[in-house]
């Protein structure tokens, strides 16, 4: 039954990544010439690492679903991957896979987390368009110097100021290896780096509505855009509420996902419209 229960869940989450028919394989279709085109295309969306899932929950899910935590990782991983796929795909198309296990998708993913390194940084701030009084007023107000983060050394004294900021998770190519395998065996012009996953309880919920599940979870996406010619696009993180009644993956892949990809999206064009 367990068995039968995760086929339906990865059957269920990962049948396709694009809306696209360009990048579908039709059942039973074996032509080695559409199985090729099904690797190509506009949009390569990397997942999480492992190490890199955050879940206050993850036992919890783990005994509804029947699922191992690796299980529970993958299926979660694959079902933002698919989300972001689809959302991104009404625009550019996605390459797409019908096996998260296939040989080449693994072996991509492989490189791309050995092409990268991650670090935490500010969440880029969307400027709301000024108006012509605001842009005036703005050329006679005094800059203020922006406070020195880290500690330092100051006048003799050492200090440390704390960052308050928001940050996230952001992804850096350091070297240029994935980013050529795409351009050259994919075709693939943009890529959507999944940093990281945080599936966690609210700073704000008090103790009484966790023990009575009267409380909604934070799920939330470290993202980073990257076009493959290694130009950092945009980056920060998506947060939608989920309430902890909500245990199932199904679920969560076909409802939530979505709702978070659409963030991610969302603030990607905002950002890029500018």
């Amino acid at each position: 039954m367990r068995k039968l229960l995760l086929s339906l869940i990865f059957f269920t989450a990962l049948n396709s990544f694009a809306q696209d028919e360009t990048y579908r394989v039709n059942a039973g279709e074996s032509d080695s010439k559409t199985a090729t085109s099904n690797e190509l295309g506009d949009l390569y969306v990397v997942p999480f690492k492992d190490a890199l899932f955050k879940c206050h929950f993850s036992q919890e899910l783990m005994n509804v679903n029947g699922l191992k935590f690796e299980e529970l990782s993958d299926t979660l991983k694959f079902g933002l991957v698919k989300a972001v796929s689809k959302t991104f795909g009404d625009s550019v198309s996605s390459i797409h896979f019908q096996n998260p296990r296939k040989a080449v998708l693994v072996k991509n993913n492989e490189l791309a987390f050995n092409s990268m390194k991650y670090e935490y940084v500010g969440v880029p701030k969307v400027e709301e368009e000024k108006s012509k009084l605001d842009k005036f007023k703005s050329k006679f107000k005094k800059k203020e110097e922006p406070k020195r983060e880290g500690t330092y050394i100051e006048n003799g004294q050492l200090r440390t100021n704390r960052s308050k900021g928001d940050k996230y998770m952001n992804a850096v190519f350091q070297r240029d290896d994935f980013l050529f395998l795409l351009r050259e065996k994919h075709q693939t012009d943009y890529l959507v780096s999944i940093n990281q996953l945080d599936f966690v309880i609210p700073m704000d919920a008090s103790q009484l509505d966790i023990q009575h599940n009267r409380y909604d979870r934070n799920l939330q996406a470290h993202y980073s855009v990257y076009k493959t010619d290694g130009t950092w696009l945009h980056g920060g993180k998506a947060a939608i509420k989920i309430p902890a009644s909500d245990n199932s993956v199904l679920t969560i892949n076909e409802t939530y996902m979505p709702e978070l990809a659409k963030v991610i999206y969302s603030q990607f064009h905002a950002a890029t419209e500018q």
